[in-house]
């Protein structure tokens, strides 16, 4: 009974993210083809604004927003979606493996996100104000391009806060193998009493 609630959990999960990677791809197909090329990396990300009518709000995303948010969706319940799998199928020791990975990811990921904030608004104060979605700066010399930071700081916080997730999913499927070993050792001794 458990275990066929479990499954249709994670097939629940697979249809969300199934249904959040192919809004992403839209969104994806729908900005190179509005704005087919861009003087900063990630413009077109920043260019236009999608608006959502509701008789409470009017709610305005940038492509790039919900483009990270579906990624997010994606990424996090196609994870979920393998989660029985990967309880059982990876050892102890390639899950504290990947646990080390992401948090290794996460500290990476925090400097870059810290550090692009940081330049975002320094950039916004230096030009007195200029709007934030035509802030671009070419900080890194041998880039071509210079990069958007509304554009790259949205996809640090998506590389930050999957990090994050997988740090949080790694530590389950470990407590999963622990508590699975503490309770193959229980049945033994039971056994043999």
């Amino acid at each position: 009974m458990k275990e066929n609630k479990r499954n249709r959990l994670e097939f629940y999960f697979a249809l969300i993210s199934i249904l959040s990677g192919l809004i992403s791809l839209i969104i994806l197909v729908y900005v190179f083809m509005i704005h087919p090329s861009e003087k900063a990396v990630g413009e077109r990300f920043v260019i236009d604004e999608f608006t959502f009518y509701t008789p409470i709000y009017l709610f305005h995303f940038k492509p790039i927003t919900l483009l990270v948010i579906f990624s997010f969706l994606f990424l996090i319940c196609g994870v979920e979606s393998l989660y029985s799998r990967l309880a059982k199928g990876l050892n102890l020791f390639t899950k504290k493996l990947f646990f080390v990975f992401f948090f290794l990811t996460t500290f990476i990921f925090s400097y870059e996100t810290l550090q692009n904030f940081f330049i975002w608004t320094s950039f916004f104060i230096l030009n007195n104000g200029k709007s934030l979605d035509e802030i671009s700066h070419q900080v890194n010399p041998a880039a071509v391009n210079p990069v958007n930071y509304v554009f790259i700081t949205k996809i640090f916080n998506l590389f930050l806060f999957s990090s994050l997730y997988a740090l949080y999913y790694f530590h389950r499927l470990i407590n999963f193998s622990e508590n699975s070993k503490q309770n193959t050792k229980v049945d033994t001794i039971i056994k043999k009493s």
